[in-house]
């Protein structure tokens, strides 16, 4: 697997994640959030990279999306969704809890790809332990866990929200569908008819686990349709006409807002 992806670009880096967080490992985690553990793993490892991050700036860009249209990179943004969230929201109840810093409520930030300034993100981790920076995950585990009704954890909106105060970043909005897996069952190949009327509006598709294949998927994959009535009016179609609603609750039980 490694000399395969090594031919791709011999820069290349792995890292074994198993070192990376002294201490910290998967078996540890699932003592206190059972099934979700391999997913505050992988938000602790983003965190803890700055440690070791050789440049000033690092991109985490998560490995369900798909990059389906060029992203231009010309300077150092946070990514964000003009979305509301509630003041009240688990993952801003753990902000509130351990960071005395403002949350911004009119933005989300959980948009699958993030600049990380590794300074920043070393402050946090010591704003989060100052006893010991490295260990900044402690403190989280035993909040959340505490009550995990109440609280949860974001990296994206924890990190966005506390690198704020810096003048270090703008604010761009780059689109993100973030249901790619009720429209497709696999990824799907960049010649794709459809994917290419997505790439018309969005920069990246997510396909979370928990998502399938709906019934309204058939409409929009239907190129007559499209021609017709265009992409962006059967979008609409799908979200005024209550299809999303309906199927947001039908996936599973799951609700794809929750987690990023």
């Amino acid at each position: 697997m490694n000399e395969s992806v090594l031919r791709i670009d011999s820069k290349i880096e792995f890292i074994d994640e198993d070192l990376l967080l002294d201490g910290l490992d998967i078996a540890y985690l699932r003592k206190f959030f059972d099934d979700d553990a391999g997913w505050f793993f992988q938000q602790f490892l983003k965190m803890a990279y700055s440690f070791i991050c050789k440049r000033e700036f690092y991109l985490s860009f998560d490995a369900d999306c798909l990059l389906i249209r060029d992203l231009k990179i010309d300077k150092v943004f946070l990514n964000a969704m003009p979305t509301k969230i509630d003041i009240n929201h688990p993952y801003f109840m753990t902000i509130q809890k351990l960071l005395n810093i403002k949350i911004d409520i009119a933005h989300q930030y959980m948009c699958e790809f993030m600049i990380f300034n590794k300074n920043i993100m070393q402050d946090l981790c010591k704003a989060l332990n100052a006893n010991n920076p490295t260990l900044f995950y402690e403190p989280i585990i035993r909040l959340v866990s505490s009550n995990k009704d109440k609280y949860s954890f974001s990296e994206f909106e924890t990190y966005a929200n506390f690198a704020l105060s810096y003048d270090v970043y703008d604010i761009r909005y780059i689109p993100v569908y973030r249901c790619g897996g009720r429209f497709y069952s696999e990824i799907p190949s960049m010649s794709d008819s459809l994917l290419k009327d997505f790439a018309k509006v969005y920069y990246l598709l997510q396909f979370n686990h928990w998502d399938k294949p709906v019934s309204f998927a058939k409409i929009l994959h239907n190129r007559f349709l499209r021609k017709i009535l265009g992409f962006k009016n059967l979008m609409r179609i799908y979200y005024y006409f209550g299809f999303y609603k309906r199927d947001f609750k039908n996936i599973d039980g799951k609700n794809s807002e929750d987690k990023k």
